[in-house]
């Protein structure tokens, strides 16, 4: 599953490639597995999820990134 997280709706290269590390990092720092890679709008999440993912998990994941964004963006 691959996204970029734009919470004001606004795509800027920069910042949502600023926005997407140290988000990811922060994320990694409390356990989840979770990667990003470069694309036409800066970088955005990739994240690996199979038949054994629960649905729980992958909300959970959601709102960690909300949580930590908000954190993150002023």
């Amino acid at each position: 599953m691959c996204f970029y997280y734009t919470p004001t709706g606004m795509v800027d290269v920069a910042e949502t490639s600023r926005r997407t590390s140290e988000i990811a990092n922060r994320l990694i720092k409390k356990g989840w597995m979770i990667d990003f890679a470069p694309g036409e709008n800066g970088k955005f999440f990739r994240v690996v999820v199979n038949i054994s993912t629960l649905p729980g998990t992958v909300v959970g994941l959601v709102e960690a990134i909300k949580s930590v964004g908000k954190e993150y963006v002023q």
